[in-house]
């Protein structure tokens, strides 16, 4: 069942300028990201798709996916009307009070050639080669500590407040704060 070309080309502009808010670069990477977001959604919301999971490779597509979280609305928004289902981000690694076996090489090597088989089966090879050899040397560990942007914050208590704050704090805290 190939994905749906109007899905595709389905664009968020708040979300995408969200991401050039946060990380830089031209918007026209952004736009590019976003598509691979809607792509990999697609894939997850899929009944038929096997054990997918975000890993390396796919680190820019996962942040542009985070981005598209923080918008909670609109990320549920579509996954209802586009996906039919909401599709939840889990993280990979367990709980930490949680012990888990460690993947043994084989299993993760079968898991990937799985994921990667189904990806060229339902979006392209033309896909799979830009999720795991364009972006991770577009967007390798250099660019992630480098290209996120410093968000100021713009708070400032209004004077009232702080005296407040200040009448509060001399009664709870006495001399001992």
């Amino acid at each position: 069942m190939p994905a749906p070309a109007e899905l595709l080309c389905y664009r968020d502009e708040t979300v995408i300028d969200a991401f050039v808010a946060t990380w830089g670069g031209p918007r026209s990477d952004a736009v590019a990201l976003f598509g691979d977001v809607v792509a990999w959604l697609w894939l997850l919301a899929r009944p038929d798709a096997p054990a997918l999971a975000i890993d390396d490779a796919l680190a820019a597509i996962d942040e542009m996916w985070h981005v598209y979280l923080l918008h909670t609305e609109r990320y549920a928004h579509f996954c209802a009307t586009q996906l039919g289902r909401f599709v939840h981000h889990v993280p990979i690694a367990p709980p930490a009070n949680t012990p888990a076996p460690p993947p043994r090489e084989g299993d993760r090597l079968d898991a990937g050639r799985a994921q990667a088989a189904f990806i060229a089966r339902e979006l392209g090879v033309g896909r799979l080669l830009r999720w795991y050899v364009e972006l991770p040397r577009r967007y390798d560990d250099a660019w992630f500590r480098t290209a996120r942007r410093h968000q100021p914050v713009r708070y400032e208590p209004t004077p009232a407040l702080i005296a407040q704050w200040e009448t509060w704090h001399a009664r709870t805290m006495g001399t001992h704060g």
